[in-house]
């Protein structure tokens, strides 16, 4: 589900991913990043209207995330916990 009202409505909107998303934030750039349970991550420019892939080295399975530094994520799951530059 999708609110562009601060939760006042939701509209459906068709899961970007085919994994369950585990973790999400928003960047201090703006953009809305999904990790999803597989590894990927997905981000949106848009305010969450569209999605694309970010391309990560050595993908591990995610549970959660958060901006760390300026310029870097802070990923966590089964492998532990990593810090990465931000992909694109």
């Amino acid at each position: 589900f999708r609110s562009t009202d601060r939760g006042a409505s939701w509209t459906e909107v068709e899961k970007p991913a085919t994994v369950a998303i585990a973790s999400s934030t928003v960047l201090a750039d703006g953009r809305v990043v999904l990790a999803v349970q597989d590894g990927t991550l997905l981000a949106s420019s848009d305010d969450g209207a569209t999605f694309a892939p970010l391309a990560v080295e050595d993908p591990q399975p995610l549970s959660d995330l958060v901006e760390g530094r300026p310029g870097e994520l802070v990923l966590s799951g089964t492998f532990g916990v990593r810090v990465i530059k931000v992909p694109g």
